[in-house]
């Protein structure tokens, strides 16, 4: 009888669960989530050069980190480190809803920027995502891996150009 009232976390792995209900929630959360992150890039497209490196200068809500994740899902302690801050500070920023350092917002603005000119190219913020994400050969790893480099991003865009433009990279 006591493994009957035992709590979920403590169900043997061969009892089926039902996760229709939350999990449908979750998505719906995550993509709200997502959806956060594409909107700040969009907005920092369209953002004037003076402001952009104001906002550069002063540093993001570190929350942004969250929303990125979500939206590449990516492990956050691997987001973290796409971005140069250890798990531990981006966690205790994110708490304390405190501001990223100079270097940590231009990269995540780097990524947000590199993703919009993606969907540019494939006309869509998900194929975008999707070509981001994906192992490429030209790279030897993904594109998003990359671009914790300006050097990087460079590569990255010219991979773009040559996509968008039918040259050679």
């Amino acid at each position: 009888m006591d493994t009957l009232r035992k709590k979920p976390h403590q169900v043997p792995a061969s009892v089926p669960r039902a996760t229709s209900a939350p999990r449908k929630l979750k998505i719906h959360k995550s993509n709200r989530v997502s959806e956060k992150f594409i909107e700040w890039g969009k907005k920092l497209s369209r953002t004037a050069p003076d402001q952009f490196i104001k906002i550069i200068r002063t540093g993001v809500d570190a929350q942004l980190i969250v929303y990125a994740s979500a939206h590449y899902n990516l492990p956050r302690a691997e987001f973290a480190k796409l971005i140069g801050i250890s798990t531990a500070t981006a966690d205790r920023k994110i708490k304390a809803r405190a501001k990223l350092e100079q270097p940590q917002t231009e990269r995540l603005a780097r990524i947000a920027l590199i993703e919009n000119e993606a969907a540019s190219v494939f006309e869509s913020s998900e194929s975008a995502r999707k070509w981001l994400l994906q192992e490429n050969l030209a790279f030897g790893g993904t594109p998003i891996s990359l671009l914790d480099t300006e050097t990087g991003a460079v590569e990255v865009r010219k991979v773009l150009a040559a996509i968008a433009y039918g040259g050679v990279a």
